[in-house]
C-alpha cells in the first residue's frame, strides 16, 4: 500500500507587512515615481488622482505606496509573496531617493 504525500506548503509571513515611508522634505511621491521609473529597473505605477503609486515583481506580488495625512509620509503594503522583494526594493529606494523605511506599529 503507497503512501500518499500529505505534506502541505505554507506560505509562512517572514516579517511585517505593513510599513510607513519616510520621504525626504523636498520630494512628494510624483518625484519618487519618476526617479525610480528613471534610476532602476522596477516595474513601477503611478496615479495622481489616487494618490498611490505601486512597484510589481515578476511572479512575486508587488509593493504598495498609498499617500498618509503626513505629507512626507507614505503607506506602504506588501504583499507575503513579494516580502523579499520588497525587502530589496526599500534598500534601493533609499539609496535614489534617501528617506527612511519604519515598521507601521
Amino acid at each position: 500500500m503507497s503512501k500518499k504525500n500529505t505534506k502541505k506548503t505554507a506560505t509562512m509571513k517572514k516579517g511585517p507587512l505593513e510599513w510607513i515611508y519616510i520621504m525626504e522634505a523636498d520630494l512628494t511621491m510624483k518625484d519618487i515615481y519618476g526617479r525610480l521609473r528613471n534610476e532602476t529597473d522596477f516595474d513601477v505605477e503611478y496615479w495622481e488622482e489616487a494618490e498611490a503609486m505601486e512597484i510589481s515583481f515578476p511572479e512575486a506580488g508587488s509593493m504598495d505606496f498609498e499617500q498618509s495625512q503626513d505629507e512626507d509620509v507614505l503607506w506602504v503594503t506588501l504583499s507575503a509573496k513579494s516580502y523579499d522583494a520588497s525587502m530589496e526594493a526599500m534598500k534601493t529606494i533609499t539609496k535614489v531617493c534617501g528617506g527612511q523605511f519604519s515598521v507601521d506599529e
